[in-house]
């Protein structure tokens, strides 16, 4: 994970990359989830941020290609994030 701005930060999830954004209490945003099975580099970044996976209410996909939601369903299993 490396922090692109201010409570913005690239995770690597294989083939394609996800943005987690922090929106000051109001918990964090994941843009895209990466490819399938990649799902813990994700929760690992929850970790080095020192966030639970219940921080993550919300995820955004730019579209609907493999390389984009992948880990969605694992994801939103384990935090019950919005789509």
């Amino acid at each position: 994970m490396k922090q692109i701005i201010e409570k913005a930060w690239l995770v690597p999830l294989g083939f394609a990359n996800g943005v987690l954004l922090d929106r000051d209490g109001g918990g964090l945003v994941l843009i895209d989830a990466g490819v399938p099975s990649h799902e813990a580099a994700i929760f690992d970044a929850l970790t080095t941020l020192g966030r639970q996976p219940e921080d993550l209410p919300n995820l955004v996909f730019m579209h609907a290609h493999p390389d984009h939601i992948g880990s969605a369903a694992a994801v939103i299993k384990r935090t019950g994030a919005e789509t």
